[in-house]
């Protein structure tokens, strides 16, 4: 009778550890978001940040030319054709710059994905 007792046992602690493992698989397959992201990059001048994508909004600052720059993969392009790159952790929350200010690998500056 033990040796069925145990068996029951191990028995019911499989099927837990199974339904534990199959409910458990597929959040670990979705998970949480990939966080956002970004690239540094140099201003190779002196770059304005502004408030939007667009050198007529508000001007919050100015980062002198070989300051790094930490901008979020997220573009914006204007009707004109410009390529304005969002700066992350700053704030305001929203912050813009020009492709412009930037080194870039093909010219037009292209978006970081």
């Amino acid at each position: 009778m033990a040796t069925s007792r145990i068996l029951r046992n191990s028995a019911i602690i499989a099927v837990a550890l199974a339904g534990f493992t199959a409910l458990s698989t597929p959040a670990q397959a979705s998970g949480p978001a990939s966080p956002q992201s970004y690239v540094f990059m140099t201003a190779l001048d002196a770059t304005p940040e502004y408030a939007k994508p667009d050198s007529s909004s508000h001007r919050y600052d100015v980062a002198p030319a070989g300051t790094p720059i930490r901008i979020d993969c997220e573009t914006t392009e204007t009707p004109s054709g410009y390529l304005w790159y969002r700066v992350a952790d700053v704030q305001p929350d929203e912050t813009w710059v020009w492709s412009g200010h930037f080194a870039s690998p093909v010219h037009p500056p292209k978006s970081c994905y």
